[in-house]
């Protein structure tokens, strides 16, 4: 059963969310861009990583606002790994949810995802 989470992109952690804590990290995105590959571990009671390995478990997502990104999951990447995909400017939260047989066991606290132009003027 799980009791938080941990994003991995590149191995690093950028956004986690440890049992009876709040989460900490966000994307920042330009629109256009895509996130490299994110992988979830969920965290169990005692603080381990794990995957569940069933069938009958998959993983979806729902962002707050339509429109400003996207979720991106390719089978070759494994069931538990995704892309974010910003599509234009705004802020929306993001909700992982651990689907099993099509209800959500876990819910993620919201995972906010920026997405804004980055301006390339520069200043003498």
């Amino acid at each position: 059963e799980p009791e938080g989470f941990r994003l991995k992109m590149n191995g690093q952690t950028v956004v986690e969310q440890l049992p009876d804590a709040d989460l900490t990290g966000e994307f920042e995105l330009e629109p256009g861009e895509e996130t490299a590959l994110i992988t979830i571990f969920f965290i169990d009671h005692d603080g381990d990583e794990f995957q569940p390995d069933e069938p009958e478990y998959s993983l979806g997502a729902e962002f707050e606002d339509d429109g400003i990104a996207e979720f991106e999951q390719h089978a070759e990447d494994g069931k538990w790994s995704f892309h974010i995909h910003a599509e234009s400017e705004g802020i929306t939260d993001l909700t992982l949810k651990l689907l099993h047989n099509g209800h959500s066991d876990f819910d993620t606290q919201e995972i906010h995802v920026h997405v804004e132009a980055v301006s390339t003027t520069s200043s003498n």
